[in-house]
């Protein structure tokens, strides 16, 4: 019997001062959006100490749209709490996407 899927996303953490890197690792789709909009909701709530997040997208190895969705859902929590979100080294893939949708004009991506 083959083994029910199980979400295959890892997130890591690191701060600096005022901002926050989440390297995201795998895939975030329907199964492991919720991790990330779980993940930015607890860092928007911790309040003034986590002005700036960056999504370090690197080993992202899939997205669909409901991930593109909780990348859209973080930038807005985060403008709303007064601070800003940057996405960093999209693969190919991931950058085609967000061009194809205009995403990229609505994010901030680093190369």
């Amino acid at each position: 019997m083959a083994a029910p899927d199980t979400p295959s996303l890892r997130i890591s953490e690191a701060v600096d001062g005022a901002t926050t890197v989440l390297t995201l690792s795998g895939e975030l789709d329907l199964a492991t959006a919720e991790l990330l909009r779980t993940r930015v909701r607890a860092l928007v709530g911790r309040g003034a100490e986590v002005r700036h997040l960056v999504l370090d997208l690197s080993d992202l190895t899939f997205l669909d749209v409901t991930g593109l969705g909780a990348l859209l859902e973080a930038r807005r929590k985060l403008t709303g709490a007064g601070g800003s979100l940057l996405l960093r080294r999209p693969r190919p893939m991931v950058l085609r996407m967000l061009e194809l949708l205009h995403l990229d004009e609505a994010l901030q991506v680093e190369h």
